[in-house]
């Protein structure tokens, strides 16, 4: 249990708890964790103000428990740039304000109530931004029985291949949905047919092939009714909400080509895009159980990457080995091409187009990892 806010928990790997990481009343700074294989709360906080979450990698929760890998209530945390796969319950659960930005959330899969990406509660009004949210059995799910309910901002996520995109599970909740994906899911954006659950604003989004509906039981007049073109020349209803191919190039993490729908019809407040820009998503995160021996500074680029890396800031004298592993933990051989004493690449044009972590060991036993997209 933290109940400190000058603490902070950094590189460590907990495994095996009930709880991982309690907090209660105090504003810690928690990241670079791995946290695994636990039976009900990964990382836990309660009643604190302004707590920091952030780069680290949650998954593995108990089948028979529903676990849940960060849950928050009673302030305004930050969930930046964390990984939370492979679970039963929920990803992350929001009962209060705060940011929830730059999230990979996958896999979460559970009938009923449970394998839910994102969740929101009571009166919570959180800013839910920026995520990319798939094969869950809901990306994000909103709604309280009593009281007037959440109302999150739902802003720049791509959420694809969910049976649900966005649903609802109590009476009362008033999000806004904006600049969001929402593709290839089997429902888009789906509610309840008699609860009180009108959005503020479901606008410039894209919808495409949600073959159950794009979305069901929305209170909007002329939603999804063509009257118009965006500055795209795309058919837009009224509320500028676009209904074709996002046209994406990778599936992990979903970029889209040049000539997407998406490109240039956002918002200056937000994005000049629609969707999720994975570019922003802490590529270059670092995890491990030991301090980074260099810095990640211009570490690794390019990044996204199509065959070459090129590496900088190492000592070739201190370097062990640099094996590379996808998320479901598949390990690739890779060697190093030392140019410097410093700079060095490495040649992969055998990978799919998902995440990969790259490992670097050094003599001193401490490791490297920064994440890598495969174009």
């Amino acid at each position: 249990m933290i109940n400190n806010s000058q603490s902070k928990i950094k590189n460590c790997i907990v495994e095996y708890p009930n709880n991982a990481i309690s907090i209660l009343q105090s504003s810690p700074v928690i990241e670079e964790n791995e946290v695994r294989d636990f039976r009900y709360t990964g990382i836990w906080t309660y009643m604190q103000n302004s707590a920091i979450i952030k780069n680290n990698i949650i998954h593995n929760f108990r089948s028979d428990t529903y676990g849940t890998g960060i849950s928050t209530y009673g302030g305004n945390p930050t969930i930046e740039c964390n990984t939370i796969y492979a679970g039963s319950g929920r990803g992350i659960i929001s009962g209060d304000g705060g940011l929830i930005k730059n999230n990979h959330i996958y896999a979460i899969l559970a009938p009923g109530s449970y394998g839910i990406g994102i969740s929101v509660y009571a009166a919570a009004n959180p800013r839910i931004e920026n995520n990319v949210i798939h094969h869950c059995s809901s990306g994000i799910n909103y709604g309280e029985t009593i009281g007037t309910g959440p109302r999150p901002l739902i802003v720049n996520n791509t959420i694809y291949s969910n049976t649900t995109a966005i649903s609802s599970s109590g009476y009362f909740g008033n999000p806004e949905i904006t600049r969001t994906i929402i593709a290839n899911n089997t429902n888009g954006i789906l509610q309840g047919p008699t609860w009180n659950l009108t959005p503020t604003e479901i606008s410039h989004n894209l919808f495409w092939n949600n073959p159950a509906g794009d979305y069901a039981y929305i209170p909007i007049t002329g939603l999804g009714q063509i009257v118009n073109t965006n500055s795209n020349g795309d058919p837009v209803d009224s509320y500028f909400n676009i209904f074709k191919d996002p046209l994406f190039v990778t599936n992990i993490p979903p970029f889209y080509s040049s000539n997407s729908p998406c490109k240039n019809v956002g918002n200056s407040i937000y994005s000049p895009n629609i969707g999720c820009d994975p570019l922003l998503m802490c590529a270059a995160m670092i995890l491990g159980v030991k301090e980074n021996k260099i810095t990640a500074k211009g570490l690794a680029f390019p990044n996204p990457f199509s065959f070459m890396i090129t590496i900088t800031g190492l000592d070739k004298n201190k370097v062990s080995t640099t094996p590379f592993y996808d998320i479901s933990g598949k390990h690739y051989a890779a060697a190093l091409e030392w140019d410097t004493e410093s700079n060095a690449t490495i040649k992969k044009d055998d990978l799919s187009s998902v995440i990969y972590f790259l490992e670097i060991s050094f003599s001193d036993a401490s490791k490297q990892y920064i994440r890598l997209i495969k174009e």
